[in-house]
């Protein structure tokens, strides 16, 4: 089993490979906390929405413990929203084929 030092340096230096092997292989949410799993429970209540839109400030790179990345899987067009510069390049990079996401 792998320290915490050593995942976090592996990560640090082979963080968007990962990311796209995990994408490639379906990883779906990986919200803090399960967040998308809270709320898409709470959406199912709720029932069918007439607009599907969100909005995700402090989105990262659109994937980590980004909402945003489940929420485009399940059809909602959404805009990302982050300070970080290098961070949005790498989000833009991910969603660059869905134009429902800006």
């Amino acid at each position: 089993m792998l320290t915490r030092s050593i995942k976090s340096a592996f990560r640090k230096k082979f963080g968007i490979q990962i990311d796209n092997l995990q994408i490639l292989f379906g990883k779906k949410d990986k919200t803090y906390a399960d967040e998308y799993r809270t709320l898409k429970a709470l959406l199912d209540k709720i029932g069918s929405l007439p607009n599907r839109y969100f909005i995700d400030l402090g989105c990262g790179d659109g994937f980590n413990m980004a909402i945003a990345w489940p929420l485009s899987k399940d059809g909602w067009s959404g805009l990302l929203v982050d300070g970080n510069e290098s961070l949005v390049a790498i989000a833009r990079r991910r969603y660059r084929r869905k134009p429902e996401i800006t």
